[in-house]
């Protein structure tokens, strides 16, 4: 075997030894590994028994006027009035008033704990950042009404 090849193949192996084990690369990246004692000691509440976990992220999907902002206010009446949840925030960047009129949201605003807002701006791209900082969502359902107008990039 001549010179330049075994240096080649001392290269090689040099940089096989440099690498890291994928473990190391995930663990650098953020990546946390999941043991099967994580899950075994996982509490795991639900506010509706198999079909809303609590602490949780739930997107309800279906096309315009299928009746998912019409489902989601009398879920979330539903959940005040069985005491499964303490405040309601819905934040809507989605509906006219016009709209709200026909579904009865003042029935749901004549609630204490019920609390409606209107998105129109671009301040509404930085509320998810911004209500990190709040320290008092305990037991409280945040309704994003639509999600796609609370993103400022494309949603796909």
């Amino acid at each position: 075997m001549n010179n330049s090849l075994r240096q080649e193949s001392a290269l090689k192996i040099n940089k096989a030894e440099k690498q890291f084990p994928i473990s190391e690369i995930l663990a650098e990246k953020g990546f946390k590994r999941i043991m099967a004692q994580d899950l075994i000691n996982l509490e795991f509440k639900w506010l509706i028994e198999s079909f809303l976990p609590k602490q949780s992220l739930v997107m309800i999907y279906a096309g315009a006027g299928a009746g998912k902002s019409y489902f989601v206010l009398y879920l979330s009446k539903f959940l005040l009035e069985n005491n499964k949840i303490k405040d309601i925030i819905y934040l809507d960047a989605d509906n006219a008033r016009t709209s709200l009129k026909e579904r009865r949201v003042e029935v749901f605003l004549q609630m204490s704990n019920f609390h409606y807002h209107f998105a129109n701006n671009y301040n509404k791209y930085t509320i998810f950042k911004d209500m990190q900082e709040a320290n008092n969502l305990n037991d409280t359902l945040i309704i994003i009404d639509s999600i796609r107008n609370f993103i400022q990039y494309d949603f796909n």
